[in-house]
């Protein structure tokens, strides 16, 4: 079980990891980050699924919200972390299994401070496999929340359940689940364009691009 002390430490510790990288990675080839405005409308996509299907399954796209990938040593290593510790979360307080991961998915995204000072990055860590989506994502805001509370939000057409909470003044988490998917998104960003009363419609723009049907 990852306890809430030692969650909301791994947590900090991917929001300083996040942060202190901002400019130590050089963009990928054909990324939109020299481009990306950091508007507000980034990330907004053409379309979403018109209905829930009955499977998903995560992708990590190229580019999320307009920035490219942070593929650094220390960011995967935190995203291995974070996997395996929402892992632990699917066997909850009282021992009660609440769902069974097959296989995980993780990345994290982000651009250097611009010339404003303004920064951002979106990273996610998902689950696949069997999952009692209510009581999976209720396990992880547990195992998260010691300092901040979340609070559900629509989960858009992919259906499921979804939670958001404020972490800071910069940054938000999110948790979502199916009975296959169940996946958490951490969002900084200085412009807090994207979060605050925005961060539930841009979690179900995020979650659109990296949940597709099985």
């Amino acid at each position: 079980m990852w306890l809430s002390i030692g969650s909301g430490a791994l947590a900090a510790a991917v929001v300083l990891t996040s942060c202190t990288s901002s400019g130590s990675k050089p963009s990928p080839a054909g990324s939109t980050a020299q481009a990306n405005p950091l508007g507000a409308s980034a990330c907004v996509t053409g379309s979403q699924a018109a209905s829930p299907a009955s499977k998903w399954k995560l992708l990590s796209p190229a580019t999320l919200c307009g920035l490219p990938q942070n593929n650094t040593s220390a960011e995967v290593s935190s995203s291995q972390e974070m996997a395996s510790a929402i892992e632990g979360d699917l066997t909850n307080i009282n021992g009660q299994t609440v769902g069974t991961e097959t296989s995980d998915v993780s990345q994290g995204y982000q651009i250097g401070r611009n010339a404003a000072g303004a920064y951002r990055s979106v990273s996610f860590t998902g689950l696949e496999g069997t999952f009692s989506p209510q009581a999976a994502a209720s396990a992880v805001e547990t195992s998260l929340a010691s300092n901040y509370t979340f609070t559900s939000v629509p989960p858009g057409p992919h259906g499921g359940v979804m939670a958001c909470g404020p972490v800071s003044s910069d940054s938000a988490n999110c948790v979502w689940a199916t009975p296959t998917t169940l996946c958490l998104i951490m969002i900084i960003d200085t412009t807090q364009q994207l979060i605050g009363p925005n961060v539930a419609a841009n979690a179900v723009r995020i979650r659109d691009v990296l949940e597709v049907p099985s």
